[in-house]
């Protein structure tokens, strides 16, 4: 696994949009967050896309792709950040120099439709990635823990994260940070267990269009890292209890779990079901016998633990929370 050079407080790190840009409404938002981050000590390049917000995307799929690797090829920047999720990622991928980004390997950061770039650059470059915050996601007084685990991760110190006490089920736009309104729980169906694998998290919503084509050689990547398995992290946006048994049966059928550890996923931000399906019978029944935990610390509902794609993972779950402790070997 190439875990790319690590930051210092005075890194530079390029910012792009390969998904969708900063609306004109989110913008006083979107500058609070970058402030956090130059506080931090951290230089801040911006490509041309950052604020531009087509229909759907920021820009067309070959800009996006031009922008990211002018990023790449840029000796100064140290690490690229997506500035915010959306939808149409896929559009650019086409147009993605996998050569070019082995060439200049650079820690790459984003979550949500940033799947789409995070996910075959680790699994087609093995080159680890951080399926984290989005440039844009920093913008509180003070910043959660969670996202302040982000500075030691990329400076090759990784935290020992904890599943959160409360976590944001309600956005209050009124208030500065997250509502943490509701208690955290972990579901795990089989109680308390500790297992370690390489981690490979993603937002299901768009890995499961990605089964059974060039950009997810999953197969290929487990079986390399079949002695130490495979923790899979899935962050479930929106899909219901039913898509989701569909999306992971399909995985499961095209050999993704076949050397897995364990299965996490993520609290559901639009969650749903047609016919009155939990999503712990809907990921029992598409897994079977491997380890699962739901509900976890690790997407859209806040606040989400920053994970590093590649890295050697003890995932523990007790007692209705758990732990995730992160090596880069």
């Amino acid at each position: 696994m190439i875990y790319p050079k690590l930051l210092t407080s005075g890194s530079r790190v390029g910012i792009t949009a390969p998904s969708c840009g900063i609306a004109e409404e989110k913008r006083e938002a979107f500058c609070q967050s970058l402030d956090n981050l130059r506080a931090h000590g951290w230089e801040l390049t911006l490509t041309d896309n950052v604020y531009k917000c087509g229909r759907i995307a920021s820009s067309a799929g070959a800009v996006r792709a031009r922008e990211f690797h002018s990023l790449l090829e840029n000796k100064n920047i140290d690490m690229v950040i997506a500035a915010c999720g959306g939808d149409m990622l896929m559009e650019m991928l086409e147009y993605i120099d996998y050569e070019k980004v082995s060439a200049y390997p650079k820690w790459i950061m984003g979550y949500s439709d940033i799947t789409g770039l995070l996910f075959p650059i680790t699994l087609k470059c093995d080159i680890a990635t951080v399926y984290g915050p989005n440039a844009g996601s920093f913008d509180m007084t003070e910043l959660h823990p969670f996202l302040k685990a982000v500075f030691p991760l990329l400076e090759g110190k990784p935290e020992v994260l904890h599943s959160s006490k409360m976590h944001e089920r309600t956005r209050a736009n009124d208030v500065d940070g997250y509502n943490l309104d509701t208690p955290t729980l972990w579901d795990s169906p089989r109680g308390n267990f500790s297992v370690s694998g390489r981690m490979l998290s993603s937002c299901i919503d768009c890995s499961s269009f990605l089964v059974g084509t060039d950009y997810a050689p999953v197969e290929a990547f487990a079986e390399k890292y079949k002695d130490e398995g495979i923790i899979w992290n899935f962050d479930n946006f929106a899909l219901t209890a039913e898509t989701l048994y569909y999306s992971l049966w399909n995985m499961k059928n095209a050999g993704w779990f076949k050397h897995a550890r364990a299965v996490m996923i993520s609290r559901t931000l639009f969650a749903g079901s047609n016919y009155g399906l939990s999503y712990r019978e809907a990921a029992e029944s598409a897994l079977g016998d491997i380890p699962l935990v739901l509900d976890t610390d690790t997407g859209h509902v806040k606040p989400m633990m920053p994970v590093v794609n590649g890295a050697m993972t003890r995932l523990t779950v007790k007692d209705g929370g758990g732990s995730i402790e992160q090596a880069f070997v």
